[in-house]
């Protein structure tokens, strides 16, 4: 689906559920024109599922695992460097500046320390979610 079809399926679902939500009728009573609303919508999502094409699996490996394997450290002044980068990112997050934002501006240096130095953050250490966390990022 390209981007003005997904765009275009969009903006009719969107279509749809607002004139589902403003629907009236004046034979219907106020419980069953809550009911029609809700029934237009669910038919307008469920157009929207229709439209939207399945995920796409993958066969193999996933191909993001080699490339997390080749930000990990091989010699001993790349380790000094991810030590260095991982000190001035853990100032910046106690700081206040946002994981996600360290993430989309960083350099590869910077995403290697990161993938380093994330799990023994205090904050993932004390989460029951621990390993979705260090997944996600």
């Amino acid at each position: 689906m390209t981007n003005a079809k997904n765009v275009q399926t969009f903006k009719q679902f969107q279509d749809a559920v607002n004139a589902a939500v403003r629907w009236t009728h004046p034979d219907y009573t106020n419980n069953g024109i809550t009911r029609e609303r809700a029934r237009r919508v669910a038919e307008a999502r469920k157009a929207l599922g229709a439209a939207v094409p399945p995920k796409i699996e993958r066969k193999g490996d996933d191909p993001r695992a080699a490339v997390i394997a080749g930000l990990a450290p091989k010699t001993a002044d790349e380790i000094a460097q991810i030590q260095h980068a991982w000190a001035k990112i853990e100032k910046r997050l106690d700081a206040g500046q946002s994981l996600h934002t360290l993430v989309t501006t960083a350099d590869r240096a910077t995403l290697a320390a990161i993938l380093d130095g994330l799990p023994t953050r205090p904050e993932v250490l004390k989460s029951s979610e621990a390993d979705s966390i260090i997944r996600e990022v």
